[in-house]
């Protein structure tokens, strides 16, 4: 797979996040931090049909369509069932929050777990 390869190869030369689909192929590396992004399927719908300007009718079928695509890919490459809380060090509810204050709690985890190794 071109994409776990080059996803492997970015992390021997640099601290990186990955997010989305990628990510997922790296769930069963130790030597990463796994936070998995909780929030409620309405707060998704709703945040998707703000930031695309859609119908809520219409950002309901693109995440519904988005999480069957990514179950679907997870199973396929991963052998896995999404979302499998065993696979994550860290589960955060984000329905509250910016993603600014995601990004910024995500990094004092990571500091706090470099700091304490």
């Amino acid at each position: 797979m071109v994409i776990k390869k080059r996803t492997e190869d970015l992390l021997k030369r640099d601290n990186i996040i990955v997010e989305g689909r990628s990510a997922f192929m790296l769930l069963d590396r130790e030597d990463v931090t796994k936070v998995f992004l909780n929030t409620p399927s309405d707060t998704r719908i709703k945040r998707v049909a703000d930031r695309r300007g859609i119908s809520i009718e219409k950002a309901r079928e693109d995440v519904e369509r988005s999480d069957e695509d990514r179950n679907s890919l997870i199973q396929r490459f991963c052998n896995k069932n999404y979302p499998d809380a065993k696979s994550f060090d860290f589960s955060m509810k984000t329905s509250s929050k910016t993603f600014s204050e995601v990004a910024e709690i995500i990094d004092g985890l990571i500091k706090s777990r470099k700091s304490s190794s």
